[in-house]
């Protein structure tokens, strides 16, 4: 049964079961078999209790799944924070900053759920079929790349931000032997 014991409207539409969605409130959903015609989005914490205890690897892959959509999300958030800097909005820009604390705060949440995981991490690679090394591979790679990007473009940012900073600093340095 879905949380509140009824479906989201609309949402899924296009939407496969098993696919993650990350609502405004940064807390990771995901969509439901089929139920009076249409996926629906459950509280992953739901639809984790009402099946069998899922197996590591498959745990494994859930993790790196919600990885993946934070991930994207705070490239997402970058990019928007560089047009930020770019126009000099800097209320705007706190917004962003805050917003990818949230973010941050939830991926650690998510390494500390992978932190056994990881301890073991032989063991459920041998138990993992063929499709779901395949996919964590892909999870993996998709990760990697996203915090290269985004590292990428923070440092990016950082170099704009000295620089405005430095500009800021010779105006005012300008204004004094001035006044």
């Amino acid at each position: 049964m879905p949380v509140g014991g009824f479906p989201f409207q609309g949402v899924g539409k296009g939407r496969k079961t098993g696919e993650t969605y990350l609502d405004k409130r940064w807390k990771v959903w995901t969509f439901g078999p089929r139920w009076l015609g249409g996926p629906i989005l459950w509280r992953r914490l739901v639809v984790e209790t009402q099946n069998t205890k899922p197996t590591q690897a498959a745990e494994v892959i859930r993790l790196l799944g919600a990885q993946v959509t934070f991930y994207k999300k705070l490239r997402e958030l970058a990019q928007r924070q560089r047009l930020l800097i770019s126009r000099g909005k800097s209320e705007a820009l706190l917004e962003i900053f805050s917003e990818r604390q949230r973010l941050v705060n939830g991926l650690s949440e998510i390494n500390q759920s992978m932190a056994p995981l990881r301890a073991d991490w032989d063991a459920i690679k041998e138990q993992m079929t063929g499709k779901q090394r395949s996919d964590a591979e892909s999870l993996v790679q998709q990760v990697a790349e996203s915090l290269q990007e985004i590292l990428a473009l923070d440092e990016e940012d950082s170099k704009a931000l000295n620089d405005r900073r430095d500009q800021v600093g010779k105006s005012i340095a300008t204004l004094r032997t001035k006044g």
